[in-house]
């Protein structure tokens, strides 16, 4: 019988001591044993380094690269070029993925005969350890242009580098934008575009667990602006491929808006004006996005609480964020 592939599976790794080991664990305890785990050290001030050297003297499979701080972009390219898997996925240091995750995935491919295949994920709140999971149970081959959709609109399909495994022969041209942050944004929609099709899996015993801090008020800084330049900018190269795509580009604008504008509701009075052309940006657009069965309801909502007026929209976002959590 013929070996299974190797898969490389790349960590970047910044100053994740806390979590780092319970990471590495779910990892080198997968099922699927044919792995190579590739520990990208991008100069981490804390003890995540000696952490990777402890491992890779514990598991041969282990490779640990330590590199100055280029952001996580830079240290998943230098372990994509690293790579010598015919297939690659991604795992977050901060994260973990079940025992049988990249078994998996692997499967898909083999069954649908893709390049590609995502599974769902797990978002863990560690402040009151709910749990919520994104998926529906399904397991179907989708194209990539209905994958892209799906990502549009959050329809289970999401941007995130992780809980997908990709042939490596797809980063032969797409790498991560160095420097940049909401690298994922920029890359993953490019992804889908060279594949046909792919295989998806999204039933919730099979799948990758986020710590999620996303409605955690983080501290606003000039940088968070990118989420908006990243999210034209795939708009933009979506439009030209698939021009009937056009709502649901709009769709994810306005909502790459919501998410910025949820980080900007206590600024100082130098961002008052930006957020102003937000809050503008979302209200021009209400017409299409209150109107289309695609857009999920909680952009509906967040529409109408922002058209009673910012202060109120402030208000339900502490009320939805208390619940959620």
């Amino acid at each position: 019988m013929n070996e299974k592939p190797l898969i490389s599976v790349v960590v970047p790794v910044y100053n994740v001591a806390k979590y780092l080991k319970k990471s590495i664990e779910s990892i080198v305890n997968q099922t699927y044993t044919n792995l190579e785990i590739i520990l990208v050290d991008d100069g981490s001030k804390d003890e995540s380094g000696d952490i990777c050297e402890d491992y890779s003297l514990k598991d041969s499979r282990i490779i640990v690269i330590h590199k100055p701080n280029g952001g996580l972009s830079d240290a998943r390219n230098a372990g994509i070029k690293q790579a010598k898997g015919e297939y690659i996925t991604f795992v977050d240091s901060d994260d973990t993925i079940d025992y049988d995750m990249i078994e998996f995935l692997y499967d898909l491919i083999l069954k649908f005969n893709t390049k590609m295949s995502i599974c769902c994920q797990t978002e863990i709140f560690e402040n009151t350890n709910k749990k919520n999971v994104i998926g529906n149970n399904e397991k179907l081959k989708l194209t990539g242009k209905e994958c892209i959709r799906r990502m549009l609109y959050h329809d289970i399909v999401d941007t995130s580098a992780w809980a997908k495994l990709y042939s490596t022969k797809l980063f032969r041209t797409v790498k991560f934008p160095k420097g940049k942050i909401y690298e994922d944004i920029a890359t993953t929609y490019r992804l889908f575009q060279k594949c046909d099709y792919v295989a998806c899996g999204f039933e919730s015993k099979y799948n990758y667990m986020v710590r999620n801090d996303s409605l955690t008020r983080v501290h606003f800084s000039e940088n968070k602006f990118q989420l908006l330049e990243m999210t034209d900018k795939m708009g933009l190269d979506v439009i030209k491929f698939y021009p009937d795509l056009a709502d649901a580009v709009l769709r994810r604008r306005v909502y790459a808006r919501f998410a910025l504008l949820n980080n900007m509701l206590d600024i100082d009075e130098s961002f008052i004006p930006a957020r102003a052309k937000i809050v503008k940006f979302i209200l021009d657009n209400k017409k299409v996005m209150l109107t289309s069965n695609c857009v999920p309801c909680r952009d509906k909502f967040g529409i109408i609480a922002l058209m009673c007026g910012f202060c109120f929209y402030h208000f339900m976002w502490n009320v939805y964020t208390y619940i959620y959590k």
